[in-house]
Formats: structure tokens, C-alpha cells, sequence
């Protein structure tokens, strides 16, 4: 509590309560620190909080201290005469441990982003969403319904439930934009949220979605780049008698292990690559995606190309690069339908 309001006080002494005539702007202040101050509190001191968001951590660096050692050692074993030919193997070895762990650290540092301020209900709308939450009377319900729906219309929402009704959060008091949802876990609105991640101990979501797919990537190609290397090297033991028994078990050991992470972390890769390649999040691969109008409307621009474009950006030299790139701000999408009037290059 002692956070909360000192926060408050904070954000008091910058003005974002003093405005008199945007009430929708007052909400949107009061709603973001609520939910920013659910995510900090003294639960980040406690083991269950370290455990919760930092185990992906501990398990990169850990992997990192594990395979690091045991291969350079081998190596130096294996290649003591060809020194451009180890420098050039460890070279490797090293660009694609730094490149997953920037990766990764994008992907769990990058917080998911503030939603807009035309979002947020006003004063009379959060009153009129309290009624109707509270309403049980069908007919009621229903004649309220078309002015929740007048309110998504005019925040140019253009998606629904499955059943019709207009997806806002009661908690977050918002209309909730496109391919936003609620997260439990995060206790807030997440924009084009994917899912929630245990493993990176946040939520995939629009601004570190291509962290995300890099850290598979990277992941994937040096899992599976000690894989043949250490299946190399293990098939010439042989020749070195020099090597000690206890290395090469190490080594193998190592190998064995990143031969498991390579299938595993490849599977994942693929199933959230496809999603990709199709403009979908893992939510949407679950369930349609309902449009207000009931025409058969899909995010999925028609080519992989453009697809990818939408979370890596216009510049193709980029995309293997941790930098944010993702074009737009989270809310508006273009549609496969939009195609006659965008040009993607």
C-alpha cells in the first residue's frame, strides 16, 4: 500500500490528475497504476517471484556454464594443431550464445505496452458498465448491448465475442482494442497479447513478439550447431587418445543434452513460426477470430512475406536483429481486405 501511494504521489506531482475536463485520461492514470503497482509489489522479494519469472534465466546461463566449458575444452583437445579452426568454431559457439541470450532478455525485460487513451472508459461509461454488469434482465441486457456496441464503434473496433458482445474489460475498464486480452498473470490488458510465458516470465505480446521468435531462433540453430559439432568430435575419439575418458564423458553428456534441447526447442520454433507466417497469435490459432460486420475478414495478409512484416518490419536486414522494428502501436491491423490500399514492399 505503502508503494502504491507513493506512486500515486508520483504520478500526482506530474499532472495527470489534474486535468478537470478529460475524465477518460483521469481513468486511464488511475487504471494503469493500479495495474502497474499489481505486478511490483514486495511478491519480486520472495522466492515464488524469482522462481515464477526467472527460472528461463537460470536455465539459458545455466546451459551457457554447462556447454561452454565441456566444448572449448574438447576442442582445444581435438584441434591444438588448427588454431584458425577452433577460433572459428567458438566464434560461432559465442555469437549464437550472445545472440540468445539478447534476445531473451528483450523478450522478458520489454513490459507490455500502455494501452491507448481513447480506450478507456469515461466517467458516464464506467457507471453505464457497472449497470450492466449488474443487469440479470434479458430485454435490459440487450437494449444496453447496442450502446456498449456504439462504444466499440467509435474506437473503430471492429472484432466481437463469439457470441456477439462487445469485448471489454471490467477490471481494467477499458473497451479492449483488437487482439487484446486480459492476463491474469500480468493483472492487465496485454495489446495483440500471444500467451503468457512462463519461461521468459512475461507475456509475448506486440512489442516483444520478434524477441520472442529470435530467442527460438538462435536458440534452435545453436542447440543444434553443438549437436554436430559434438557428434564430430565424438566419432574421432579414436584418433585422440590424448583426451581423457572423463572429458569426452562430459562432452557427450553435453552433447546428449543439446541434442534434446535442439528437438524441443525446434518444435516450439515451428508451431510459433507457423503462427507467424500466418499473422496469428497462439489465442487465435485456438478460436475464429468474429468480425462486427459477420464478413469473413483474416488478419493473414495472403503472403508469408507481408505476414512477417507485421511483426519484424519493412526491413528485411533487420529482422535477425533484437531491435524493435514491429510497425504500428498495438491497436489497428490491416486486414487481408486492406491489400488494394497498402502497399507492402
Amino acid at each position: 500500500m505503502q508503494l502504491t501511494q507513493r506512486l500515486i504521489s508520483a504520478n500526482s506531482d506530474h499532472g495527470e490528475f489534474q486535468s478537470a475536463t478529460a475524465n477518460n485520461k483521469v481513468l486511464m492514470s488511475t487504471s494503469f497504476t493500479t495495474d502497474y503497482t499489481l505486478t511490483v509489489p514486495s511478491a519480486q522479494c520472495t522466492a515464488n517471484y524469482v522462481l515464477t519469472n526467472y527460472w528461463g534465466s537460470v536455465l539459458i546461463f545455466g546451459t551457457a556454464l554447462l556447454v561452454l566449458p565441456s566444448y572449448i575444452s574438447t576442442l582445444m583437445c581435438f584441434m591444438s594443431k588448427n588454431t584458425l579452426g577452433f577460433s572459428i568454431l567458438v566464434c560461432f559457439l559465442v555469437f549464437y550464445l550472445v545472440m540468445v541470450i539478447w534476445s531473451f532478455a528483450l523478450t522478458h525485460s520489454t513490459a507490455p505496452p500502455s494501452i491507448p487513451e481513447r480506450y478507456y472508459f469515461t466517467k458516464e461509461e464506467n457507471a453505464f458498465v457497472q449497470d450492466y454488469e449488474k443487469t440479470t434482465e434479458v430485454e435490459t441486457r440487450q437494449s444496453m448491448h447496442e450502446r456498449l456496441s456504439d462504444m466499440a464503434r467509435r474506437r473503430g473496433i471492429r472484432t466481437c465475442a463469439r457470441d456477439g458482445s462487445v469485448n471489454y474489460c471490467i477490471t481494467c475498464k477499458i473497451i479492449k482494442p483488437e487482439r487484446t486480452h486480459h492476463c491474469s498473470i500480468c493483472q492487465q490488458c496485454v495489446l495483440r497479447m500471444d500467451h503468457h510465458c512462463p519461461f521468459f516470465g512475461n507475456c509475448i505480446h506486440f512489442e516483444n513478439a520478434k524477441f520472442f521468435l529470435l530467442t527460438l531462433f538462435y536458440g534452435c540453430l545453436g542447440a543444434i550447431y553443438v549437436l554436430v559439432t559434438g557428434v564430430a568430435c565424438l566419432s574421432m575419439r579414436s584418433s585422440m587418445p590424448e583426451c581423457s575418458n572423463r572429458s569426452f564423458f562430459w562432452f557427450g553428456a553435453m552433447t546428449l543434452y543439446c541434442g534434446l534441447l535442439a528437438i524441443l526447442v525446434s518444435l516450439f520454433f515451428a508451431f510459433s513460426m507457423k503462427n507467424a507466417m500466418h499473422n496469428q497469435t497462439t489465442l487465435e490459432s485456438m478460436s475464429d477470430i468474429v468480425f462486427i460486420d459477420g464478413k469473413p475478414h483474416s488478419y493473414d495478409l495472403g503472403s508469408v512475406r507481408s505476414n512477417l512484416k507485421q511483426i519484424f518490419g519493412p526491413i528485411s536486414v533487420l529482422w535477425l536483429v533484437p531491435v524493435h522494428t514491429t510497425p504500428g502501436d498495438g491497436t489497428d491491423f490491416p486486414l487481408r481486405d486492406d491489400l488494394t490500399s497498402i502497399e507492402f514492399t
